[in-house]
C-alpha cells in the first residue's frame, strides 16, 4: 500500500488485456548545479527513475489480478542506457521491455519510445492504451493511475490534471501562428537526418485517412521525379541561402486549460498518438508534452484528477520537497 492510499478504495475492474507505457526519463537532474551523476537524485534514498518504476511494478501487481499485462519502454539518455537496463534487471522489473536512447526533447523521445513499441514481438494494434509517464514524477500514486485507466477505457485521450491559478496561466506567453494563407500540404515525411524513420508503420498512410499518399521514400528507391534531399524531423536542416523555420510552439486550445496544470500520465488509443505525433512532425511542431499535439488537430482531450504530490523532481530542492511530501504522507497512516 502505497503511502497516503486508503485500504477502502475498491480497485476498478479494467477490462482490458494489456497495457502500454512509454517512460520519457531524460536529463533527469540536469537542471541541478551538480555533476552528472544527479541524473538519479534520490528522494529519500531511492534514485528518482528507480521510485517512478517502483510505482508501476506496483500498478502491475494490480492490473495482473484483472488479466492485463503491462508492456513498458524506458527511452533515457545514451550515456544511461546500459545502467538503467541493469538496475531493471537487478531490481527485477519484468514489464520493462527495452530501455533506448532518446532525442534532444521530450517530444523526440516519445516518438523513440513510440518506434520501441512498433518493434516489440506483439506491438500495439490501433484501439490499444499507449500511457506516457514521465521518469520524473516518481511520487506517481496508484489511485491516479488507475483514475486515468479508468477514464481511458471510455475516452480517446485522457490525461492527469490539478487546478492551477488562472492568472498565472494566463500570463504565460502563447505563440499564435500570423494570419495568412492556409500552409501549402507537405509531403509524407521521409527518413530523417536523427533517423527517425516513419516507415516502421507500414500503414501509416492509411490512419490518417489518406489513401492516395505513395509511399514513403526510402534512399536507393528509384522515383519517376527527383526527390528533394530528406529533412530532419525535429531540427531545421541548415541552408546555404536561408535559416530555416523555427518550430512552432504549440500552445493550449482548450479553453479549460487556463485553470489547470497538465501532469502525466497521458493515455492514448495508439492510432490517435500516432496521428498526433506524425502531424506534429509534419508541421515542425514542438510541444511540451503528447496532448498538446492532439489538441493541435482538435482532439477531444478528457481530463482526470491527478495529484497535487504529482510533482516533477529534477533538482535537488525538488528532492527535498518531495520528500517532505513523502514525510506528511507516512504521517497520516
Amino acid at each position: 500500500m502505497r503511502p497516503g492510499m486508503s485500504s477502502n478504495v475498491k480497485k476498478p475492474a479494467f477490462k482490458l488485456n494489456r497495457l502500454f507505457v512509454i517512460i520519457p526519463a531524460i536529463g533527469l537532474g540536469t537542471k541541478a548545479d551538480a555533476d552528472s551523476d544527479k541524473q538519479f537524485i534520490e528522494v529519500d534514498g531511492i534514485p528518482v527513475i528507480e521510485r517512478t518504476l517502483n510505482a508501476f511494478k506496483e500498478f502491475e501487481t494490480q492490473l495482473s489480478k484483472a488479466g492485463t499485462t503491462l508492456r513498458a519502454v524506458i527511452v533515457t539518455d545514451e550515456a544511461y542506457v546500459y545502467k538503467i537496463n541493469g538496475m531493471c534487471r537487478y531490481k527485477k522489473y519484468e514489464f520493462i521491455q527495452n530501455v533506448v536512447s532518446g532525442g534532444a526533447t521530450r517530444m523526440e523521445s516519445v516518438w523513440k519510445g513510440i518506434e520501441a513499441l512498433s518493434d516489440l514481438p506483439f506491438p500495439p494494434t490501433d484501439e490499444d492504451i499507449v500511457l506516457i509517464h514521465d521518469g520524473s514524477r516518481c511520487l506517481i500514486d496508484e489511485d491516479t493511475l488507475e483514475r486515468c485507466l479508468e477514464s481511458a477505457l471510455t475516452f480517446e485521450i485522457v490525461a492527469a490534471s490539478v487546478p492551477t491559478n488562472s492568472v498565472a496561466k494566463a500570463a504565460e506567453p502563447k505563440v499564435e501562428a500570423p494570419a495568412s494563407a492556409p500552409a501549402p500540404v507537405e509531403e509524407e515525411p521521409k527518413m530523417s537526418a536523427l533517423g527517425l524513420d516513419l516507415s516502421k508503420f507500414p500503414s501509416l498512410a492509411g490512419r490518417l485517412g489518406k489513401t492516395d499518399v505513395p509511399p514513403i521514400a526510402r534512399p536507393g528507391l528509384s522515383t519517376q521525379a527527383p526527390v528533394e534531399e530528406p529533412k530532419p524531423i525535429f531540427k531545421p536542416a541548415p541552408s546555404p541561402v536561408t535559416a530555416a523555420p523555427e518550430p512552432k510552439t504549440v500552445t493550449s486550445i482548450s479553453s479549460n486549460r487556463e485553470d489547470i496544470e497538465v501532469q502525466s500520465p497521458q493515455l492514448f488509443r495508439y492510432s490517435k498518438l500516432l496521428k498526433s505525433y506524425v502531424n506534429g512532425i509534419k508541421r515542425n511542431l514542438d510541444a511540451a508534452d503528447d496532448i498538446s499535439l492532439a489538441e493541435a488537430l482538435n482532439f477531444k482531450v478528457r481530463f482526470v484528477d491527478g495529484s497535487v504530490s504529482n510533482i516533477k523532481v529534477t533538482t535537488e530542492s525538488d528532492a527535498e520537497k518531495a520528500e517532505k511530501i513523502l514525510k506528511s504522507q507516512e504521517a497520516q497512516q
